[in-house]
């Protein structure tokens, strides 16, 4: 199965607590689908994201060019004012497993792209299983619609296929 995890595009500043893509990122997420099929990316069989609005937005050219719908996932929420660090890592993780075991069950074809936001990111590349170290510099920032994919080839093995962004 292929994972490939995607933070948001540039974000606008209203509404304050959900805010729209900005005008850049709308064009970011309009350029999204080209620049992962110049990256040789495989098209996405599952499209989810979180509750933010941004995360939609960022994913509706996917979704109107493959004719896909959105799942909204709450675990790929960003950290609540209400969560703590370790209850925050542990929902990452949960669905860090949830992937990893679907994995094995009959979905080889299966392509998910999660579309999440910087914290969110950040925890997982400490968690994600990896054959890379994912915590290095490399790894360190994540700009608005820069992605990663990855081949998961067991429960306890994610490998690195590649990282991109905008070009």
């Amino acid at each position: 199965m292929n994972i490939v995890l995607f933070r948001h595009a540039k974000k606008g500043f209203a509404p304050f607590e959900d805010p729209h893509l900005s005008e850049e990122g709308f064009k970011q997420a309009l350029m999204l689908p080209g620049t992962v099929e110049l990256q040789k990316i495989p098209k996405a069989t599952e499209l989810w994201v979180s509750e933010k609005i941004r995360t939609h937005q960022t994913f509706q050219g996917f979704a109107k060019s493959w004719s896909l719908s959105l799942t909204v996932k709450p675990e790929l929420n960003l950290r609540s004012e209400y969560e703590t660090g370790k209850t925050f890592q542990q929902r990452v993780q949960k669905l860090i497993d949830e992937l990893s075991v679907s994995a094995g069950n009959d979905s080889a074809k299966k392509t998910i792209y999660l579309c999440s936001h910087y914290d969110w990111i950040e925890d997982a590349m400490a968690l994600i299983p990896c054959d890379r170290d994912l915590t290095g510099f490399e790894f360190s920032h994540w700009a608005p619609a820069q992605f990663i994919h990855f081949q998961i080839e067991s429960e306890t093995s994610w490998k690195l296929i590649t990282k991109g962004q905008q070009p």
